[in-house]
Formats: C-alpha cells, structure tokens, sequence
C-alpha cells in the first residue's frame, strides 16, 4: 500500500514518508524544498551530547535536548535574551521572534531590507522588516484585518500555540495520506483542524496528556517552541 501511495503523491517536490505510532505504519508526504538545506541535518544529528550550553537558568528548562542543538547550530543564540545568560523558558516569543528562527532553520537569507511591505507597523529599518518580507513573500503567515490606519501585522505580539504551530507544518507542506480525524475539542476555527490533525497522526501531538485540549489561542512560550521546531523537522 505504501508504494503505490507513494507512485501516486511522490514527485520531485513531495516526499512519501512513513512513521510507526504504537506499531501503526502512518504515511505522510512532505516537502523536498529544503533537502539542500545544512541547517536541518545539522540540528537532527546526534552530536549534541558532547556539547554544553551555559544558560543560568538552565534548571528551568524542561526540552533540554532541543534547545542544545538548537544552540549548537546558532540558531537560539547561546547569550539569548539582552546578553543576559538567560534561556528565560517561560517567557513568550513574539510573531517576528518565531519566524525569524523558523526561517533560519530552513536557510532563508532575511538579510535584505524591504523596499515596501503593506503593515504600518513595522519600521522597514528593522530586523522585523527583513524577516516579514520573506515570511509575506512565502505564504506563510497571515496578517490582520484592516483596521482604521491601514493593515498591521503586529511583529511584537505574542504568538499563538496554534498559530506558531501552524507555521511549522505549512513549512515543511506535512499531509497525511490516511483519513485521520484529531480529537481535540477546543478548535476556534475550522483552519486548526488540518495542522491538528496531522500533528496527532503523527504523534507529534498526544492529546490524551493534556486532556484533549490544545489551547490554541495560548501563548507560546520559548520552551515549548523549541520543541515544536525539532519535534517537526524529523518530519523530512
């Protein structure tokens, strides 16, 4: 059954993958869009054991393994907060925040400064700009209803669970290829449906330990994020 899944979905831009959850082959296509990408492998190997992050609230922080290699590889800068020494795993990311390190594990260049974008909010000297501009420019974040000035996208809010958790899948164009239905029970639009579903297939996401609640609308904060990010990326 796989192979004549993958005959049918697999192309020179989608991989076919499979993954077992409780002895159960799921299938799943995935993006090749970043197979030349060195960032990926990087954080994936295993070569995180020898190295030793410095973080004065070290203690604190739960996803130890994946804020390692996303330290290792630069991603998460090893001073982090203001120079401080601090990880701060508790403390929530912004939506510029988040996709700039998204797009950093998937090898964008957001060193360009925008000539133009649409939001009134974001200065175009800033980093938000460049990283706002390759984000506009891939789909892959959505912006906000026009209001009396104009649109604004809103770089220094808070993102959400669902929406950080969003990104990453529509990132790496994850589809599950079985029907599969996500059992939360606390979607606040019909959008959430698809990276829930999936997320669950694969096991990324286990309801059962929180209740069947994935409170969307939550903030996200910098320990759960680097989870997200490498619990994803094994996806390719």
């Amino acid at each position: 059954k796989v192979e004549e899944i993958k005959k049918e979905v697999e192309t020179e831009k989608t991989d076919v993958k499979t993954v077992k959850v409780n002895g159960t082959e799921r299938i799943y296509s995935v993006s090749k869009r970043y197979t030349s990408c060195p960032m990926i492998p990087n954080i994936l190997w295993d070569y995180n054991k020898d190295f030793e992050i410095y973080y004065k609230d070290i203690a604190n922080i739960r996803n130890l393994d994946e804020v390692q290699r996303l330290t290792k590889t630069d991603v998460v800068n090893k001073d982090w907060v203001n120079n401080s020494g601090l990880f701060e795993p508790l403390r929530w990311i912004t939506r510029a925040e988040f996709l700039a390190i998204v797009l950093k594990v998937h090898c964008y260049d957001v060193s360009k400064k925008p000539d133009y974008l649409p939001y009134y909010d974001v200065d175009l000297d800033t980093w938000q700009a460049r990283v706002i501009r390759v984000a506009d420019q891939i789909w892959i974040i959505k912006w906000y209803e026009r209001d009396t000035k104009g649109i604004p996208f809103k770089p220094n809010q808070e993102i959400s669970k669902i929406e950080a958790f969003g990104i990453m899948m529509k990132m790496a164009e994850v589809n599950k290829l079985q029907e599969y239905t996500d059992s939360y029970t606390d979607k606040k639009a019909d959008w959430q449906t698809k990276p829930l579903s999936d997320g669950e297939y694969l096991w990324i996401l286990k309801p059962e330990e929180t209740e069947y609640l994935f409170n969307p609308n939550g903030k996200l904060n910098r320990d759960d994020m680097v989870k997200i990010i490498v619990d994803i990326i094994k996806l390719y």
